[in-house]
């Protein structure tokens, strides 16, 4: 029964809530379809969790209180959406003979080369799931002094940093390095909810989970720089960056060692899904021209990138500011600059956080 409930509330949490945060930014990028929908919803709750979980940690807020008070918001934020997309909704469920005739047609004129790519792609994928959750590498997983341990003390403690992470001690206050980022309350949430094991929930669960969003970010990136009916060209790609990812382990900081060794590391995931998923949509984001729903966007990455690890100042600060310039320089799109304060203002917050106490 225990388990039966834990398999529903992590489908609920980690299935459904990000594709229902999704509907939030759906049709700001075109031809990405449901994988942007999902990652964009996904970056969201990352972002409420740095929003809110960075406070209440510096407040000394109980664990079992942080726990009410992200199930009222995310309960609030679900019935708001839902309310505002209802027809949105509803129209998806009357789906017309016409489309699910395309849907048909689009796997039966798949060309032979094509299918043949689409199966490669699959087998490359469990492939990379079989790395991920069972080739235990023991060297892969140093870090997890913090990222297990810090998450499973604050369930134990109802507080987070009252135990050393190395040494298990007491102790009064810790650096701001891991205060400043969120990731830590959102594993131990996520533990709490689903009445698991963080270990269980960082090493087998996120680590399929975040290996397949970061395969996600990539087809997003070929969605929006291929042809939208070139399939064949989008497999391949797909085909090729697995295989580099499968044979790239060539030192402890290879992207192959981040995605397949320790992708629950918050810098893994900056490293694997975020700043590819970055790269991708920040030049079309600026082609929709200075719209509110951009600036919101730019304002959620920044969170969810910062709550990961204090890395993502760098990553936000340097991505965005490069191809920004680019932009002016090839196709004098000066209001490209304009999304930058956007993307920069919680970033130098959390820098200037951190500076304060050295």
């Amino acid at each position: 029964m225990n388990g039966a409930y834990s398999i529903l509330v992590l489908v609920l949490f980690l299935g459904v809530l990000p594709m229902i945060f999704g509907q939030i930014w759906k049709g700001m990028l075109d031809n990405t379809g449901y994988i942007f929908v999902y990652l964009s919803g996904f970056i969201t709750i990352w972002a409420i969790f740095q929003l809110l979980g960075v406070p209440m940690v510096l407040l000394y807020v109980p664990l079992n209180v942080q726990v009410c008070i992200f199930n009222v918001v995310f309960i609030l934020l679900t019935l708001i959406i839902l309310y505002f997309k209802r027809e949105a909704i509803k129209n998806k469920f009357k789906i017309s003979k016409a489309e699910n005739k395309s849907i048909v047609l689009l796997f039966r004129y798949f060309s032979v080369y094509e299918w043949i790519y689409f199966a490669i792609v699959i087998f490359l994928i469990f492939l990379l799931l079989y790395y991920a959750i069972f080739f235990d590498v023991a060297s892969w997983r140093s870090d997890d002094g913090e990222y297990v341990v810090i998450s499973s003390s604050a369930i134990h403690n109802n507080m987070f940093y009252t135990t050393d992470s190395v040494l298990g001690n007491f102790q009064k206050s810790t650096t701001l390095k891991y205060k400043l980022c969120g990731i830590y309350v959102f594993y131990a949430y996520v533990a709490v909810i689903s009445k698991l094991g963080v270990a269980i929930i960082e090493h087998t669960i996120c680590s399929a989970l975040y290996l397949l969003m970061s395969l996600g970010a990539i087809f997003v990136f070929s969605c929006l720089y291929f042809e939208k009916n070139d399939i064949s060209s989008k497999l391949v790609f797909l085909i090729i960056t697995i295989i580099l990812i499968l044979f790239g382990y060539y030192s402890r900081f290879s992207l192959t060692m981040r995605m397949l060794g320790t992708i629950w590391h918050g810098k893994s995931i900056l490293a694997t899904m975020i700043t590819p998923f970055l790269l991708a949509i920040w030049p079309f984001l600026i082609e929709k021209g200075m719209c509110l729903k951009g600036f919101c966007f730019a304002v959620v990455i920044s969170l969810a990138a910062i709550s990961l690890t204090l890395g993502g100042i760098i990553v936000l600060g340097v991505i965005p500011a490069i191809i920004s310039i680019l932009l002016i320089v090839r196709f004098r799109r000066y209001y490209s600059l304009i999304y930058l304060p956007f993307v920069w203002a919680f970033p130098i917050l959390n820098m200037l956080l951190y500076i304060s106490t050295k």
